[in-house]
C-alpha cells in the first residue's frame, strides 16, 4: 500500500515529510526519492548518519534533513514522539497506513492530532488494523485501494471526508474490540 500511496503523492506533486523510522516511513522516503519527488526527513536522532546515507538526494536538492534535537543525539522515546508532533504541524495531511488501538507512536500521534487539530488525517481503509477502523469511526477521512488507482486526488478525498466508497456497516462486527473513546484517552469526563 505504501508504494501505491507514494506513487499517487509523487504524481500529484506533493513533498513528503517523514520521520525516517524503519519500515513504512523509510519505504515512503525511498519510494518518493526514487520517483523523483521531493522530501523532508525530520529525524529525532542520528542526523549525521542520515545525511551520509542520503547525501546523493541532498546534493540533487530532492531532500532536506531537519531535527529539533542535537544532531548527534541518540534514540530517545520522547524525542521520537515530539518529532511526530513537529511533522504533523508541517504537513497538509497525515497519512495513516496501519495502526492498532493503543499500540505505539502512530496511534498516539493520530489521537493527539485529533485532539489538537494539527493537520487533517487520511486513513487507509482496511480491516487488518483496529486503529484504522477506529479512526475512521471517529470521522477521519479515509481512502481505499480503488482511490489509489483512480484519478481522484488526495485533496479531493480529504475535502470529501473520504466518503467515496466507505460503508460503516462493513466494520460493525469488529466493534467488540476493547476500544477507548477520544474522551477516555484525554481523560475528559464529559462524553
Amino acid at each position: 500500500v505504501t508504494k501505491e500511496i507514494m506513487k499517487k503523492i509523487s504524481k500529484e506533486g506533493y513533498t513528503v515529510v517523514v520521520g525516517g523510522s524503519k519500515g513504512v516511513e523509510e519505504l515512503a522516503l525511498r519510494t518518493q526519492l526514487t520517483n523523483n519527488g521531493n522530501a523532508v526527513l525530520f529525524v529525532a536522532d542520528h542526523m549525521f548518519d542520515k545525511i551520509r546515507l542520503y547525501s546523493k538526494y541532498i546534493k540533487q536538492n530532492k531532500l532536506v534533513i531537519m531535527t529539533a534535537n542535537d544532531p548527534y543525539a541518540l534514540f530517545d522515546v520522547t524525542h521520537a514522539l515530539d518529532k511526530n508532533l513537529y511533522i504533523c504541524g508541517m504537513v497538509f495531511a497525515q497519512i495513516v497506513t496501519g495502526t492498532h488501538i493503543g499500540s505505539g507512536p502512530v496511534w498516539f500521534t493520530s489521537i493527539q492530532n485529533i485532539h489538537s487539530h494539527w493537520t487533517r488525517q487520511l486513513v487507509y481503509e482496511t480491516l487488518d488494523y483496529s486503529g484504522n477502523i477506529r479512526l475512521i469511526e471517529m470521522g477521519e477521512a479515509h481512502f481505499t485501494d480503488e482511490d489509489l488507482k483512480s484519478e481522484v486526488t488526495l485533496a479531493e478525498i480529504l475535502d470529501a471526508g473520504g466518503i467515496y466508497r466507505f460503508h460503516l456497516q462493513s466494520f460493525c462486527y469488529l466493534r467488540v474490540i476493547d476500544q477507548m473513546t477520544i474522551f477516555e484517552f484525554i481523560e475528559d469526563k464529559h462524553e
